[in-house]
């Protein structure tokens, strides 16, 4: 596939992933240098009484660089065409923003001899209140139904490396969350409290251990001690349950329960720059009998938005801390993954219709007990160009690289992809305009 169809933000959860200018491009086009309204952004839109209702077509073609054929052997880079449709319903009345959108994305090889891909489909809903007012409800739900790319592995995602398996690992995701808000940035001290469940089932009976149910719930209490300067405390606990676990085997004891405890202050240095500091631990306990050793943990996360302009945004954000464990054979097992990541992003309105998006990750990964190490690396670089009259042409450069001390674990892929694109993409990964707030659901790891 061409990997990803987005780059999802959660907390202190980073998605690194393929960003294909399609979601990052169009947030540009769309929301902080274009109309703040959704209900404007589509020539093609339909009125459906109070609501719009809209269509999405993606249309791309370039070249991957990590091609695997039916064997699970890798290949040479091969032309690739990628074709997403899909269509959204949005509304707003009385105070309420509510919508649907449905997308489904496959590819097609020019070389013969590449693995055929299955159709990666989303579904997204999303209800929210009024967003002047002091209290705030929002709802959402997804559902995914995708394909592990093979070779592909980074424990950010909560991937799982298919390397080496022909048929590949295909997946759904099912997640519904909340999030609840009192009080708002004008206010002395703000309240927010979110839930989320995250069930995700594998097609593939050789991955089934990796079926699992995932509950996450947070309060954050946010308190403004000077004009410029607000403090943060937050506790957050997750329970992880492995449905298909095994007594006895490799899968034994994947049960666990994790909280996290932050402070932190965000501080606005100038108008035009932003700090973000958050530190705390976390303490992980597997289920009574696991062999598994729980462990307590330091967690780390700073940030610095730069604004100079209207035309430019600049982000810099580092991360420390241990996510869930990722098992890649019956030999290996490890209790947690420690990670360290440091992300640089750049976007930049060159004019009324051209817009770019710059970014560049280096990331160290830790596994215990088993010791492996990786590291991992990318940069991409897109420009994006809106069209008289439907829709935006892009071009997308992108590289992608792991190193790992354990043998057979390497990955790479470069490649180029130009774009057609009309309509948008909302909901848990992909936030446009500033009313939806779906994207902040279930940003709770």
């Amino acid at each position: 596939m061409a990997k990803k169809l987005y780059k999802a933000m959660r907390g202190d959860r980073v998605r690194v992933t393929r960003l294909k200018l399609r979601a990052g491009a169009l947030i540009l086009c769309a929301g902080a240098f274009g109309s703040s309204s959704v209900l404007s952004q589509y020539r093609l839109e339909k009125p459906v009484r109070n609501m719009v209702a809209y269509p999405i077509l993606n249309i791309s073609a370039g070249y991957s660089s990590a091609l695997y054929d039916s064997s699970g052997d890798e290949k040479a880079a091969s032309p690739t065409i990628a074709v997403m449709l899909g269509a959204g319903l949005q509304g707003k009345r009385r105070g309420h923003f509510y919508g649907l959108e449905y997308v489904a994305e496959t590819n097609y090889f020019t070389d013969t001899e590449a693995e055929e891909q299955q159709v990666n489909q989303r579904f997204v809903g999303y209800w929210g209140t009024a967003f002047t007012q002091r209290q705030n409800l929002d709802i959402g739900f997804e559902i995914r139904d995708q394909e592990l790319p093979r070779g592909y592995e980074n424990p950010l995602d909560g991937n799982h490396n298919t390397i080496g398996d022909p048929s590949g690992a295909n997946w759904k995701q099912y997640q519904a969350g909340a999030l609840y808000v009192l009080g708002n940035d004008e206010t002395r001290g703000k309240l927010e409290l979110a839930a989320c469940l995250t069930c995700i089932r594998n097609d593939d009976d050789d991955y089934d251990y990796r079926d699992s149910n995932i509950i996450d719930a947070s309060a954050t209490l946010l308190a403004r001690v000077l004009p410029k300067t607000h403090l943060l405390f937050q506790v957050a606990h997750s329970n992880f349950e492995y449905t298909n676990a095994n007594t006895g085997d490799f899968t034994d004891g994947l049960d666990s329960t994790e909280t996290r405890y932050l402070v932190g202050a965000t501080w606005r240095a100038t108008r035009k720059t932003t700090s973000t500091a958050k530190i705390g631990y976390v303490v992980k306990d597997f289920e009574s009998g696991s062999s598994r050793e729980g462990h307590d943990n330091l967690i780390l996360d700073l940030a610095v938005d730069w604004n100079p302009n209207k035309y430019n945004a600049v982000r810099l954000h580092y991360m420390y801390r241990p996510f869930e464990s990722v098992e890649y054979d019956d030999l290996v097992q490890d209790d947690y993954v420690e990670i360290n990541q440091v992300d640089l992003t750049w976007s930049k309105a060159w004019s009324p219709r051209l817009f770019s998006n710059t970014s560049a990750y280096y990331g160290q990964d830790e596994y215990n007990v088993s010791g492996r190490a990786d590291e991992r690396y990318g940069a991409e670089l897109g420009l994006r160009y809106k069209t008289n009259r439907y829709g935006s042409i892009g071009v997308t450069l992108f590289s992608e690289n792991r190193t790992s001390s354990l043998a057979g674990h390497g990955y790479e892929d470069q490649g180029i992809m130009i774009d057609y694109n009309i309509g948008q993409l909302f909901g848990f990964g992909e936030q446009i305009n500033s009313e939806a707030r779906a994207a902040d659901i279930c940003k709770i790891r």
